[in-house]
Order: C-alpha cells, then structure tokens, then sequence
C-alpha cells in the first residue's frame, strides 16, 4: 500500500517494520502464515486499547494491546530510559469450543528515538515468566 518497511531478522526469522505517524506495524510470517500487527500506537493516551485479529491454523489469532504507561523511566541493565511508552500485549486463540483461550501476556517497553528495550512475556494462564528480553546495546549513527 506504498507505505516502506525495513527488514529484520529475529530469531531466524524475516520480519518487516514501519514507523508512520506515529504508528509502529510489522509484517513478519508465523507457520507460513503472514501477519500484519501495530504493535505501538503513540497517538493514544494512557488505558487506550487497539486489537490486531490475523488467521491462525485454522482458528483466529487475536492480540490485544493496551498503553499501560507513557513518558515513564525503565532501567536496563543499569542503563535509565526516559520517555518509555509501557505496551501490554495480550495473544488468545479463538477457539469454537471454548472461545478465547489467553496464551501469552507480554510487557513492551518502548524508548523515544531507541526502539525496544525490554519485553518479559509470561503465560497467558499462569502468569509465569517464559521469556526475558532486554536491549544489551544499541548505535544511533
């Protein structure tokens, strides 16, 4: 639709960004499948919400997002971030049988003119952590 993305590999994986107006998309492909999803939106205030819906095998994937903080402080590996935009993501599956099952929470932490800086992603029924991720360094030419 004429909008650029850059390309990434995360993970062996080929995923493509597009920051415009404020809103951050990727395109990255899941079991073949291509998903597009917003993954930030800074035009919305603190509570504001926004839903990506992308086919699974053979079910819906639906992700939920909410800002859960904005121009907050985020310490990593003893490096303080201001200006950090707080994105909670919540995954379900849509099931016929037992409708919306949750299986992942995940925590983004968003700095101004940085990028990704932290994500801790816990299971969507325990609540137990499964992945950590922290920005270990980062070069802005």
């Amino acid at each position: 639709s004429g909008m650029i993305y850059k390309k990434s590999v995360q993970e062996g994986n080929t995923v493509y960004y597009n920051c415009s107006n404020n809103i951050t998309t990727i395109i990255k492909s899941v079991n073949g499948i291509q998903n597009k999803l917003v993954v930030l939106n800074d035009n919305l205030g603190l509570g504001n919400t926004w839903q990506d819906v992308n086919p699974g095998s053979g079910t819906n994937v639906i992700t939920d997002y909410r800002i859960m903080g904005k121009s907050i402080n985020r310490e990593v590996l003893g490096t303080i971030y201001r200006d950090v935009i707080w994105v909670q993501e919540k995954v379900s599956i849509n099931s016929p049988v037992f409708g919306n099952i949750v299986s992942s929470v995940t925590d983004n932490y968003y700095a101004k003119y940085v990028g990704l800086v932290d994500q801790v992603i816990r299971d969507g029924q325990t609540g137990e952590i499964i992945l950590h991720r922290v920005l270990q360094n980062f070069n802005i030419p």
